[in-house]
């Protein structure tokens, strides 16, 4: 919750996690329900009602469903008994909560005070409201007679739930002793002496908790227990009790008679003491009444009957019931009658209390119970997949018991109900759907109005747009496709494994048919319909068997040793027939037995014994004597549940002393009457009576046997103790039944000796005596034998005893069974024994019996190849032998039979037993050999009668058994084949074929379940529907396992059929086009059912491996990136369009699987252009590939490699390195990489990464700088690259070219990198002219002869050649070629420093440049820009030999002009109009040819013609006169000047303006003018501003040099013409932009040196001229005459000279430090002479008057007080120099200092009065901007005018426009302006100059723009 906070309060320590208060809140709602019933219990009787519902409310809170509210008993309840770190975890978690002090009369305010009050207040209140309703019956005279009775029930039910509530508040606080006091009290009422005594003792307890160290009370509540403990041990006559207790002493201390009124707290209540005396010690022969109890089975079942009963005898063994003498019972059953009560019985359950009453305690039983019930049910669930019996309990559910009725309408589709008695876990409110349950029709479960009016809506649109013949053909359509891909895979697969004589897959039309024949049965059709119907009918018992159950060969399973169990169950016969009796009738039965027991008086064990008569008498029972019609028991003629069996083994285990004596008892009479009849010589005669007395002690002999065997199975837990007492009652009734057998043997009319009874004894008998260790087992073999020629003789029936799990049925075959077992169980035991760890000893017992085709019985030689697979540490070949004697043969033989009769859980066993003893030993071929052959058994059990004519559930619990053990075997079979390369070493054909029959029949079967999913994923057919809630989760795991068996089944297949085609290759002559074929049709047909999500991409994954393995083909990549898009989604395919959406969801990209796909991605990438790759649906792929694959960085080679490869790129340039590049010859001295580190770069995938780096960032059009993380990308990779192979020449080249891209991203937008990181530039230079040459040197030997290789080639070479003229020409001027360092030489003179080679000079980095042009244009000869760039190279080589070298090897100025005519000739034509023409060939032409007609190289008619190739020259007029060459070649520059539309190109004005600076024939004057006129016009603005703009061609950093040249060009040319309002504008701006000019520290000097120049020059002032003016005054005189000049100055502030001086002034200032300040201190101190000087001599001596008065005025001025204080301070410095040096004092002259401040007082003092003029001058109304345009006008035109326009004279800065941004001057501080004698028109100029300083903006955008 949010609170309020101050805004303008900092809290110390802000928390961004929200604090959950909402425990606090229900704590607070709680106290407000507590005390809103606290408020009413107290109000009175009248407000009793609505008390109780706000106690309800107030236990319905969440406050009581808190861990820690629970009391120790309930949590003992929810987790049981816990030991160790579990127990303190769940203390931690529940643990009560402590419950701190609470001040009388304070309201509760934390949890446990809440709690506590709550369980106290609440039992008080019940108490309250008993006291009023007893109140209220002794008003109506209640007092006798049956409302007496009534209200003693009342009264004890009241005291039981106030016991509770007490209880319960008692455990939270045991402090209250007043409580404890009342709680004996109500336990006094119930009659309980022990929790009386207890709670009185507890008062009377020491702080130690020890009674019999109690003390004197100092309570008044100790003094009463006391007393009440006193009187309590007299009447229950505990005499040494009272003796010895502390409370004797306190005998003497009586408590007066006054208080003893107070000391019974409920007074109104009966006490406990007269009943307990009454029925103890009353010697009436009545005693206390007997009570009859009502036992409430759940339903009308033998079995829920028995459980009633096994719980009252339960809870009166534990003490939980007092039932007293003479207890009855009687049942309460729907249907049963109930019985008339006496009147001397009470039942114990009677409903005595008043009704609102009991409804306030029901109401708060439910509050309590619901979480402690909600939380038993949770543990319950969990702890019965925790349970290892519970697998085995769930399998034998009553579900798998189902009637023949039930059977039939399971197979014709009908569903039928579960058992209701289901409990269902409270859940949240779902929607029916979710839920399974269908809407009802009759008023039932209704969905919202909500979900109905939006499925109505949605119905009528379907009935309205969607056309239903339109949807059957699309469904047709679909199920047409399926029917295809079917048919294909079918056929294709089908086709090839008849080759290996392999039938069972048949084609998908035969199965179909299959399935719809119903005139032939068959297993396939069975299986199948019985796979159809388990999921029509799936409920919970289905569910909880195939999640919970144990794997038939799992031998970690529930058991210790399923080995033995498995072996003792088939042993037992488990492959005998199911049991055709049918379940046990219930209902008319239990009714009737409940109406007999209601109709008597029957004790608890009474009833117990004859429900158990009901089950195992032939004649039902003596209550149900001729009421049922059966002859035979239920035990031998119907089948018990599950329930059933355990109730009854219960009953006679608990009762087994009972019932041994009812049953002897019987006997005993038998006996008895048999003596009587000897004695009176009559021959008795048995009856039917006693026939079941004996068939009762037999069938009971029988379930104890079957009990000891059960709990001593080897796979049983059962305690040594438990075992022992069993086999006590087995040996009992073994006696008793043998006594029995004998008297019917001698006293039977009829031979009984083989009748099924003595049958049945003979048999129990044996197999008990097989119980016992201390019969040799020869004795029992001879017992079986007898048996078995008893049982022939007589031709004896089997004995069904189907509901006894250790003898279930008594026949020849299972003596035979037994005798087998016998035989061979010590073979079996070995094989099974948990200590067998010699895997040799296990695989050469068990491997002869499960493979008997193997071995051979003589002295043959072991076979290689098993001895070849003893891998093991400890296992030589010698010990592993398939030799074995003919003895041996034969014990095997008959070993080999017996499991043939067995089951198949055996045999899997087996196979599981030898599959572990092959993985410890690691010899992976035998292992998949075990599970091939574990999945033949399991799919050969679908077609044996065991499961054929088992009825259909068995035969769906069996079915999910073999589900789940082929799911594991295949998935197990999986990942060997994935992980093991030689699992088919040992794999022949004949077990293959074996094991591709078995899959190909799952397949089939699996099929049918696929066909079924088909027709629901399309709509034809309805989904699956369970109607229970807790197994749709259970059903969709099955659901899934189905489809993952069914894409396994189809790798196995696939993976058999591959070893297959491998060992028959005479058979498949194109195998891998063949298995090709099987690839594309498995990976269609699951595709199109969306399975290969399934299995976790099983299929997919699988089938990718396998194509990478196999040969490339027609359609390869196509499949390859289908495959790769259903496991990762990533888009590989040729063509994106053909991808299938199959359902997948994208998974990680592992590092391995990126690697395995490169080629297909790098075949893809090669017939795609590198700029036209990231617009395909491959650059996301290469993105994630590169994601996961990273950069390999940890390796030796690689980092040696880097470290060679990184100081070879920041090495020096050697020539001979250059030169011998070209000739091919170059390398570094790398180390090579291992293949298995180098797979990545081997492939290209580096280089490729690099090259679309370095291809983004080219294509990306740049307006301003950006980051370089692409380029850096790009340099990374490609270096990369490089260390894994050096001799790529393409890597080489395009990391060059990402250098060159740094160097002019550095140098393109700004010139700092060129003023202050020029080192940084020429590393970059010097690394890309290294990977040039490397580039060329391995291109040379290693490139092929491919024309795309040659045209990138002649890229290098032109790319090459731009680099080495770039370098070689401003802003870089050979620094790449220099050499830093030199090196340490030893020679005949010693050790010397030199340099290790010569660098490179102009001259040879223009030869090698010029080569490597010509070398391009061998490729690409109409590539106008190699004709430029060599064009250039022969100029300045031309240039350089004009200057130096001897004439004969000078490059002909001819060649130089052809060239660059070629280059004209190859400029490509424009395509349109917009597009802008190619300039620099024809400008190039013009300039060279007139600089050659200038130095007289060529005739100006020989120029004119040269210039004829240009079509600009023809535009201009001709030539006439040779001296009007200058005129002519200006007009030529017009022209082009004029065709430049765009004015990118800005050489052809500055080469015009310098053609006219230099033309010999004009003045100077002249010349500068029309020089100024064209830069005016086209570079530089009114205000300027320079605008220079990049076009295209222009080399990237030449645009800094040009702008550089243009300003000192241009700042001479106002020097020359005096203009010094332009030149000031200039140096403003010039100071500003720092990094728009090459070396502008040098570029100011230069431009400041005009500017000061100009200065002196239109100021006329002298150099030095301060010297000669104060020279000779004396600080006195000068301190005097410039105050007297700095008053003139106030009122003459147009005075040019103090114009220059304010100039000088605020040049220093805009200098701020970046030249020395010498120069402007000259300036100022030679400008303030000349004012001086010529000021001075003008004014008038100054009078005394004068002076006084002008002293009295300026007194309190700021410079007299400055001034004051400094002439103060140097006299006194004076005077005590004087002092200290002697009576002549040296006369103090002007100092440069001096001077300074006085210049600076004088501006400061004219140009504050020029500003406060200019303020009122700005005031006047009529001053407007048009005035001030004007005069900017005539002060431009006419320099020498700029003093004499006004009154206020102008200045040098009117035309220029004000920056004061430049200066350390704000423009707000008018009093202080930076060019103060602006006048009235500065004020109004501000906005004109902002406009014109917003163009200038714009032009540099312009200029961006363009470059």
């Amino acid at each position: 919750m949010s609170s309020f906070a101050a805004l303008n309060i900092e809290p110390d320590d802000d928390s961004d996690i929200e604090i959950d208060d909402t425990k606090e809140i229900q704590v607070e709602e709680a106290l407000k329900l507590y005390q809103t019933a606290l408020k009413l219990h107290s109000q009175g009787p009248e407000y009793f009602p609505e008390a109780s519902e706000a106690y309800l409310a107030l236990f319905r809170s969440e406050i009581f469903k808190y861990p820690e509210s629970l009391s120790e008993a309930q949590r003992h309840e929810l987790h049981g008994t816990l030991v160790g770190e579990e127990a303190d975890s769940r203390v931690v978690e529940s643990a009560p909560l402590a419950l701190p002090h609470l001040e009388d009369g304070a309201a509760p305010s934390t949890l446990p005070h809440i709690l506590f009050l709550s369980f106290k207040n609440h039992g008080q209140f019940v108490l309250d409201y008993l006291k009023y309703h007893i109140a209220n019956a002794k008003a109506q005279g209640g007092e006798s007679g049956p409302e007496a009775e009534k209200l003693r029930g009342d009264i004890s039910t009241s005291a039981l739930k106030t016991l509770e509530y007490f209880a319960e508040a008692l455990e939270r606080d045991d402090s209250d002793i007043e409580l404890w006091r009342r709680t004996a009290r109500v336990g006094d009422v119930l009659g309980s002496r022990r929790i009386e005594r207890y709670c009185l003792e507890t008062v009377l307890e020491g702080d130690d908790g020890d009674f019999e160290d109690a003390k004197m009370p100092v309570h008044p509540e100790e003094g009463f227990a006391g007393e009440q403990l006193k009187e309590l041990l007299r009447n229950i006559f505990d005499t040494l009790s009272f003796k010895l207790s502390p409370i004797v002493e306190l005998d003497a201390k009586r408590i007066i008679t006054t208080l003893r009124k107070y000391m019974d707290p409920y007074p109104y209540l009966p006490s406990g003491s007269e009943d307990y005396m009454k029925d103890h010690f009353d010697s009436s022969p009545l005693g206390r009444a007997p009570k009859l109890y009502t036992l409430k089975p759940m339903l009308a079942t033998w079995a829920a009957v028995g459980k009633a009963i096994l719980q009252h005898l339960a809870a009166e063994q534990h003490g939980i019931l007092e039932p007293g003498p003479g207890a009855g019972i009687k049942f309460s059953i729907p249907g049963a009658e109930e019985p008339i009560e006496n009147e001397s019985t009470r039942e114990d359950d009677t409903d005595g209390v008043a009704a609102q009453l009991q409804k306030e305690i029901a109401a708060a039983d439910e509050v309590h119970e619901r979480e402690r019930t909600r939380s038993k049910s949770a543990q319950h669930m969990s702890s019965m997949k925790d349970d290892p019996t519970m697998d085995e309990k769930i399998t034998k559910s009553p579900s798998q018991q189902a009637s023949p009725e039930a059977e039939t309408k399971e197979a014709s589709g009908q569903q039928t109900l579960s058992n209701p008695t289901t409990n269902i876990l409270p859940v949240r409110k779902r929607s029916s759907d979710a839920a399974g349950m269908a809407e009802s029709a009759d008023g039932g479960r209704l969905r919202s109005k909500r979900l109905r009016a939006r499925e109505s809506v949605a119905e009528g649109t379907v009935g309205e747009d969607a056309d239903v013949s339109e949807l059957a053909k699309q469904h047709e359509s679909q199920l047409n496709e399926l029917a295809h891909a079917d048919h294909w895979m079918f056929e294709t697969i089908g086709s090839l494994l008849r080759r290996l004589e392999v039938e069972s897959l048949g084609d998908s039309q035969s199965l179909k048919d299959a399935l719809q024949t119903e005139d032939r049965p068959s297993w396939e059709r069975t299986t199948a319909a019985d796979l159809l119907a388990l999921l029509k009918g799936w409920d919970e018992a289905k569910g909880n068997a195939f999640v919970y159950a144990d794997d038939p060969d799992d031998i970690s399973g529930g058991s210790r040793n399923p080995g033995l169990t498995a072996f003792m169950e088939h042993a037992k016969g488990s492959n005998r027939k199911a049991s055709v009796k049918p379940l046990i009738s219930d209902g008319h039965d239990v009714l009737a037995f409940a109406r007999q027991v209601n109709q008597t008086w029957s004790h608890i064990k009474e009833v117990a014994f004859e429900w158990l008569q009901c089950l195992v008498r032939s004649n039902g029972g003596t209550l149900l004597n001729g009421v049922t019609n059966t002859s035979e028991s239920t035990y031998l003629c119907s089948v018990w549940p599950d329930a059933l069996k355990e109730v009854v083994v219960q009953i006679i285990v608990s009762l087994d002393d009972y019932v041994e004596s009812r049953v002897l008892e019987e006997l005993s009479s038998l006996e008895n009457r048999i003596l009587q009849s000897i004695a009176d010589s009559v021959k008795y005669t048995f009856t039917a009576s006693d026939h079941a007395a004996v068939e009762i002690v037999q069938t009971l002999f029988e379930l104890h046997l079957d009990i000891y065997a059960s709990i001593t199975n080897p796979s049983s837990e059962v305690d040594k103790l438990t075992r022992i007492l069993q086999k006590d009652r087995l040996d009992k009734w073994a006696g008793i039944a043998s006594r029995a057998m004998h008297l019917r043997s001698a006293n039977s009319p009829l031979a009984v000796e083989t009748d099924d009874l003595s049958i049945r004894f003979l048999w129990a008998s044996t197999f008990c005596a097989n119980q016992s260790e201390d019969v040799s087992r020869e004795h029992i073999l001879i017992c079986l034998e007898d048996l078995k020629h008893l049982l022939e003789a007589g031709n004896k029936c089997a004995i069904q005893l189907q509901n006894n799990a250790l003898m279930p049925e008594i026949s020849v075959a299972d003596a035979d069974r037994e005798i087998s077992r016998l035989t061979t169980m010590d073979y079996f035991f070995h094989i099974f024994d948990a200590d067998t760890t010699d895997p040799v000893a296990v695989i050469e017992s068990l491997e002869p019996v499960l493979d008997p085709g193997n071995y051979e019985y003589d002295h043959a030689p072991a076979s290689a190849d098993v001895a070849r697979s003893a891998s093991h540490e400890n296992v030589s070949p010698e010990n592993i032998s398939r030799q074995q004697s003919p003895e041996q043969g034969s014990l095997l033989a008959e070993m080999s039979n017996f499991l043939d009769r067995g089951s198949a859980s055996l045999r899997l066993l087996l196979w599981r037993r030898l599959q572990e003893a092959y993985e410890t030993i690691s010899y992976s071929p035998k292992v998949l050999i075990c599970y091939l052959q574990s999945i033949t058994i399991i799919m050969n059990e679908f077609q044996k009668p065991a499961y054929l004519e088992s009825s259909l559930d068995e035969r769906f619990f069996i079915l999910l058994k073999w589900i789940r053990a082929l799911d594991d075997l295949l998935s197990k079979t999986l990942d060997l084949l994935d992980k093991e390369p030689t699992a088919f070493d040992c794999f022949i054909l004949p077990h293959g074929r074996s094991a591709m029959h078995a899959i190909a029949k799952l397949l089939r079967l699996l099929h049918s379940f696929t066909l079924q999913d088909d027709l629901i994923r399309i709509g034809v057919a309805q989904p699956f529907h369970t109607q229970h809630q807790l197994s749709i989760k259970s059903f969709n795991l099955l659901m899934n396992k189905l489809r993952e068996l069914y894409v396994r089944g189809w790798i196995v297949e696939y993976c058999l059929l591959k070893e297959g085609i491998s060992q028959t290759q005479e058979l498949f002559p194109n195998g891998a086009e063949d298995l090709y074929d099987c690839l594309r049709t498995m990976h269609y047909s699951l595709g199109l059912r969306s399975l290969c999500e399934t299995a976790r991409k099983a299929f997919p994954t699988f089938m990718k491996n396998e194509l990478l393995k196999i040969s490339k083909s027609d359609g390869w990549e196509g499949d390859l990136g289908q495959v790769i898009y259903d496991i990762h989604g990533l888009k590989l395919c040729p063509n994106p369009v053909d991808l299938q959406e199959h359902g997948t969801s994208p998974e990680p990209l592992s590092r391995d699987t990126a690697i395995q796909i490169m080629d297909l991605v790098m075949s893809q990438v090669r017939d795609i252009a590198i700029k036209d790759l990231p617009k395909t649906e491959l650059k996301p792929a290469i993105d994630k590939m590169h994601q996961v694959i990273g950069i390999d960085r940890h390796n030796l080679m690689t980092s040696h490699n880097r470290r060679v490869l990184g100081s070879y790129l920041k090495s020096p340039i050697n020539p001979v390195q250059l030169y011998r590049s070209i000739k091919g010859i170059g390398d570094l001295s790398m180390v090579p990489v291992p293949p298995k580190h180098a797979r990545v770069a081997e492939k290209g995938w580096y280089f490729l990464l690099g090259h679309l780096a370095l291809s983004r960032f080219r294509s990306v059009k740049r307006v301003t700088q950006t980051p370089t993380d692409e380029l850096d990308s790009a340099r990374l990779l490609f270096k990369q690259d490089l260390e894994f192979n050096r001799n790529n020449w393409e890597t080489w080249y395009r990391l060059a070219q990402v250098y060159d891209l740094k160097i002019d991203e550095d140098v393109m937008w700004s010139a700092e990198k060129i003023n202050n990181s020029s080192r940084e530039l020429v590393m970059l230079q010097r690394s890309s002219i290294h990977c040039y040459s490397m580039a060329l040197a391995t291109a040379i030997k290693y490139a092929d002869s491919s024309f795309e290789t040659a045209s990138k080639l002649s890229d290098l070479y032109t790319d090459f050649g731009i680099r080495m003229y770039a370098s070689s020409r401003p802003p870089f001027n050979m620094e790449a070629f220099a050499i830093l360092q030199d090196r340490f030489f030893t020679g005949l003179e010693g050790m010397y420093k030199e340099s290790a080679f010569r660098g490179l000079s102009k001259y040879a980095t223009w030869k090698f440049a010029s080569f490597l042009f010509r070398r391009a244009l061998v490729e690409k000869p109409n590539n106008w820009m190699n004709h430029y760039m060599l064009a250039k190279c022969l100029w300045k080589m031309h240039s350089f030999e004009y200057l130096e070298f001897p004439e004969e090897i000078q490059i002909d100025a001819h060649e130089v002009i052809d060239t660059i005519i070629h280059s004209i000739d190859c400029v490509p034509e424009r395509k349109d109009s917009r597009q802008d023409p190619i300039f620099e060939p024809h400008y190039k032409l013009v300039s060279i040819v007139h600089k050659l007609v200038t130095r007289g190289t060529l005739e100006p008619d020989q120029g004119q013609e040269f210039l004829n190739a240009t079509p600009y020259a023809a535009k201009a007029a001709p030539l006439t006169e040779k001296t009007d060459w200058v005129p002519f070649i200006l007009r030529i520059l017009k022209v082009l000047r004029t065709a430049d539309k765009a004015n990118w190109h800005h050489r052809m004005v500055a080469r015009a303006a310098q053609i006219n600076l230099d033309d010999a024939v004009a003045s100077k004057e002249s010349a500068a003018r029309l020089a100024k006129e064209e830069f005016t016009q086209h570079i530089f603005t009114k205000t300027m501003a320079l605008q220079v703009w990049k076009p295209e061609y222009e080399r990237v950093g030449r645009h800094f040099v040009y702008t550089s040249r243009y300003i000192r060009t241009f700042s001479q040319i106002l020097v020359d013409l005096e203009d010094r309002s332009s030149l000031e504008a200039i140096v403003k701006r010039l100071r500003k932009r720092t990094s728009e000019y090459i070396d502008h520290t040098k570029l100011w000097q230069d431009v400041c040196s005009s500017y000061m120049q100009l200065l002196r020059r239109l100021g006329e002032i002298p150099e030095n001229h301060e010297e000669s003016v104060f020279k000779n005054i004396t600080h006195e005189e000068f301190q005097t005459a410039a105050a007297r000049l700095e008053t003139w100055c106030k009122s003459n502030y147009h005075n040019s000279t103090l114009n220059t001086l304010r100039d000088a002034m605020e040049l220093k200032k805009l200098n701020s430090g970046m030249m020395k300040p010498v120069v402007f201190d000259d300036l100022v101190a030679d400008t303030y002479a000349v004012l001086y000087g010529t000021v001075m001599p003008q004014l008038a001596p100054p009078t005394t008057n004068g002076s006084q008065d002008s002293e009295r005025k300026d007194m309190m001025s700021l410079n007299n007080l400055l001034m004051s204080a400094d002439e103060s301070s140097e006299q006194a410095r004076s005077t005590a120099a004087q002092q200290e040096t002697g009576p002549k004092p040296r006369v103090k002259g002007v100092g440069r200092r001096e001077i300074q401040r006085k210049a600076d007082a004088a501006v400061a003092a004219a140009f504050s009065t020029a500003a406060r003029t200019s303020k009122s001058a700005t005031s006047a109304p009529q001053q407007t901007v048009p005035e001030v345009e004007e005069d900017k006008e005539d002060l431009s035109k006419d320099d020498n005018a700029q003093g004499a326009v006004s009154s206020v004279p102008g200045s040098v800065h009117d035309s220029a426009d004000d920056e004061s941004e430049l200066s350390d001057v704000e423009e707000d501080k008018i009093a202080e302006p930076m060019f103060p004698n602006l006048g009235t028109r500065s004020g109004n100029r501000v906005d004109e100059l902002g406009e014109e300083e917003g163009d200038d903006e714009t032009g540099q955008d312009e200029m961006t723009t363009g470059e």
